[in-house]
């Protein structure tokens, strides 16, 4: 299996050139991904301007992927009007689409909250981090409360409301990453897809020889894997969000499918969430990590991108030789 890094975010230079001498010390590393959809757009042309030169070096062979918010993103959090970054469970707050006023508020992208939220949904912080529970829904702000007590940050995510993002938002970042002489060493992740025509959409935006690898994250995605499948040159198994939007006990069965129809069109199989992240600060990887690897083998899953957190990348590629 090929294996990702994530780079780290936000976006700082000094950071991401020390990660860079990090990975460029390993050997068994494919290449560099990097989450576009966790960044403000003032941040994107650096971003992509620094990675850009990595490929243009002869000596470093990487691919790059890039996670894109389009045609969906998460609602993220802008700001919050709190006393401190601590949400203590039982509490109140109010989750609003525009500038904080009041206490406790916490504001995030988007136009309007989706018309499915209702009272009783469970909301999701983060990579399951915290929970809330809505109370009330408006068209502009959320009355929710806290189900347990945890830390918040600006630009994690409130999983709920997944808005349209206007394709000419990426357009600009899509004619720079393209300007690089190797276009075939990019591949892109739209988040959300929900059908194909949104796969053909980017498509039409895109250098032929640039792959497109759709995340598969929400209930639609499911329903329309096969054709969205057709359409791309791979799946990405987002299974954190999967998760949330398809049920945990459902994510065995979704992988098992998507990996069937991968391997039947030769396309390209992405896993990411969690992988092996035992080996983070342990010389083995846990028995639950070392099975997760084993099942993603096992329905053909070619690339696996681990987190940024990772202090010992060499861990893991040394686990992966033994497949």
């Amino acid at each position: 299996m090929n294996l990702f890094v994530t780079m780290n975010y936000p976006f700082e230079e000094k950071k991401y050139k020390s990660k860079l001498e990090e990975i460029y010390s390993i050997d068994g590393i494919t290449g560099i991904r990097i989450n576009l959809c966790r960044y403000e757009r003032d941040d994107y042309k650096k971003a992509v301007d620094f990675l850009m030169k990595i490929l243009e070096e002869p000596a470093k062979d990487y691919q790059l992927v890039f996670d894109l918010p389009f045609p969906r993103n998460k609602s993220r959090i802008l700001s919050f009007n709190l006393m401190a970054n601590e949400i203590k469970r039982s509490n109140l707050y109010s989750i609003v689409l525009t500038q904080p006023e009041n206490e406790n508020e916490i504001q995030v992208t988007g136009e309007a909250f989706s018309e499915n939220l209702k009272k009783g949904d469970i909301l999701y912080y983060g990579d399951g981090d915290g929970t809330f529970e809505i109370i009330k829904v408006g068209d502009k702000k959320m009355q929710v409360v806290a189900l347990n007590s945890f830390l918040i940050w600006k630009n994690k995510a409130i999983t709920g409301s997944l808005l349209q993002n206007s394709i000419e938002t990426i357009k600009p970042l899509i004619s720079l990453i393209e300007l690089t002489s190797v276009p075939e060493k990019i591949s892109f992740f739209p988040s959300f897809v929900t059908c194909q025509n949104e796969v053909e959409k980017l498509r039409g935006m895109l250098y032929k020889k640039a792959l497109i690898i759709p995340k598969i994250e929400c209930f639609k995605s499911r329903e329309s894997i096969d054709e969205t499948i057709d359409k791309s040159d791979g799946a990405l198994l987002a299974r954190g969000d999967m998760a949330y939007y398809m049920g945990i006990t459902n994510i065995l069965e979704i992988e098992r499918y998507v990996g069937r129809r991968t391997q039947e069109q030769g396309k390209r199989l992405f896993a990411a969430t969690d992988i092996l992240e035992s080996l983070q600060e342990n010389t083995i990887p846990l028995r639950a990590d070392v099975t997760d690897v084993c099942v993603l083998n096992e329905i053909g899953c070619t690339d696996l991108i681990i987190s940024n957190a990772f202090s010992n990348i060499s861990n893991v590629v040394a686990f992966l030789n033994l497949f």
